[in-house]
């Protein structure tokens, strides 16, 4: 695979310098910065990582890095088990190696076209992704895969980007597998809902005559809010809220 000659020793230099930082720190932070290298390096717009696992044909998220991606797309995929048809990963799972995907392609099965769509609902058009699979130890009997995309790349870049996740997949795949993340906070739209008049300084009660529910109702949803969001309170959960970008 050949690679753009606009690489430089230096780009190499701080490229084993992630390198060393993912494998020694064992953290996000580490991941995020690698990352932002590649973004320097071959000038994508959006880039994630995530792991998972299958088990007959069952797929389940792992861990989820989200170095640029809109943080509520990040929690549709979550939420609505995108992983299960997700066109990218059927492709990086039969493929060896980095490959390009487009959301642009036409797809007959309705709900993977149903996924591009939303897809490019949040501004993604095409990428270069690698599925990277890690075989378990024994007595696991299952693979576990690590997906890097890095959505809407600079044309001319595309075949270095090619080069640069063959060259970082390994590094990164076992840098995520030993680092703690937080897994995506998935509200649903009810819940949103509800944290959106709050915001608007409306209490319980008038919340549910607003949204023809009972108070009730509305406190039960607040307490899933406060409990998927770790909080104590609703001023905290719209603070909360609003870092996360969920409203």
């Amino acid at each position: 695979m050949s690679h753009s000659p606009a690489l430089k020793q230096r780009d190499y230099q701080q490229l084993l310098e992630n390198t060393r930082q993912c494998l020694e720190d064992k953290s996000e932070k580490s991941i995020t910065q690698a990352m932002s290298t590649l973004q320097n390096l071959v000038g994508f717009e959006y880039a994630v990582i995530s792991q998972f696992d299958q088990k007959q044909n069952i797929r389940r998220i792992l861990k989820v890095v989200n170095h640029s991606y809109d943080l509520q797309w990040v929690d549709a995929y979550v939420s609505e088990q995108y992983i299960q048809i997700d066109p990218v990963i059927e492709q990086g799972i039969k493929t060896v190696g980095p490959f390009e995907w487009s959301t642009n392609k036409k797809i007959k099965p309705k709900r993977p076209q149903q996924f591009f769509n939303a897809a490019r609902d949040f501004g993604l058009k095409t990428g270069v992704a690698n599925v990277f699979t890690s075989k378990q130890k024994a007595p696991l009997s299952h693979d576990y895969y690590t997906v890097i995309s890095m959505a809407n790349v600079e044309e001319p870049r595309v075949e270095l980007s090619k080069y640069l996740l063959q060259l970082m997949s390994p590094v990164l795949s076992e840098s995520v597998s030993k680092c703690t993340t937080r897994q995506p906070v998935c509200l649903s739209k009810r819940e949103i809902e509800i944290l959106k008049w709050m915001m608007a300084g409306k209490s319980a009660w008038e919340t549910s005559i607003i949204l023809s529910i009972s108070e009730r109702t509305v406190r039960f949803h607040l307490a899933n809010v406060y409990k998927k969001l770790d909080v104590v309170n609703c001023p905290h959960a719209i603070g909360e809220a609003i870092k996360l970008g969920l409203v």
